[in-house]
């Protein structure tokens, strides 16, 4: 005997919408999935910023030490330079004082 229309229609409209349901809920996962790898991804490159700018900063600030040091270093070098020429200066006068004296005394 043939099922009633009613019933076979009841079931057809059943079987559609969990379908439609089951659609839905894959598309659903599916956006999450995206987002989720979409915000890995960001932060992926945040951390990529992140670093490179830690390295940037590095870089600056080794480049600024060795900047100092350099600067040091020729500061020290003037001043031994000029503590040179004082010391020469003052062995010069003192052998020009004594090439007086030994005039004055003949």
């Amino acid at each position: 005997m043939a099922k009633p229309v009613k019933e076979v229609d009841k079931k057809r409209t059943e079987k559609k919408e969990e379908e439609e349901e089951e659609e839905e809920e894959e598309e659903e996962e599916e956006e999450e999935e995206e987002e989720e790898e979409e915000e890995e991804e960001e932060k992926k490159d945040e951390e990529k910023k992140e670093k490179k700018k830690k390295k940037k900063e590095k870089k600056k600030k080794k480049k600024k030490k060795k900047k100092k040091k350099k600067k040091r270093k020729k500061k020290k070098k003037k001043k031994k330079k000029k503590k040179k020429k004082k010391k020469k200066k003052k062995k010069k006068k003192k052998k020009k004082k004594k090439k007086k004296e030994k005039k004055l005394r003949k």
